[in-house]
């Protein structure tokens, strides 16, 4: 099944009708310190490395499974739409059905055929905060897992 697609607004149109739907950052922790959509939930699919090149985080689906229920709608956002497509199928794979990919992302990215830029959720000046709530942070949704 292919991941649906939604601009930043569509993503924000969902988040305003359904107050069950989750928009999931899965950017890393210092990505998501410097802004991110309001109310979003914090966990990176992928951490810097020593040598600033990403690695796969192991804990991502096993923390996903233990917090997120298969139920609600999960919207898998990320810097530019890469990393949170690999997530939305990573989730699918292990059982999720509800799911959408922010194509642009936060801050834009290129449509799926590379000719277009996609506006970010940034550029839409769509609802940002700078702070994290600590039981949608990378490490309350840890704590809450239980790991």
């Amino acid at each position: 099944m292919t991941i649906p697609q939604l601009t930043p607004v569509q993503a924000q149109e969902v988040l305003d009708s359904d107050d069950t739907a989750v928009y999931l950052d899965v950017r890393t922790e210092v990505e998501f310190a410097a802004g991110h959509p309001q109310g979003a939930w914090n966990l990176p699919i992928a951490f810097a490395g020593s040598d600033g090149q990403l690695v796969m985080n192991a804990d991502f689906l096993e923390i996903a499974k233990r917090v997120l229920p298969q139920d609600r709608y999960v919207i898998c956002g990320c810097k530019s739409g890469g990393r949170s497509q690999a997530a939305a199928e990573y989730l699918q794979a292990a059982g999720y059905d509800r799911l959408a990919n922010v194509a642009g992302g936060f801050l834009g990215g290129p449509d799926p055929s590379g000719q277009e830029l996609i506006p970010g959720w940034l550029e839409q000046q769509l609802p940002v905060s700078h702070q994290a709530d600590p039981e949608r942070s990378h490490a309350g949704l840890k704590q809450r897992a239980g790991m």
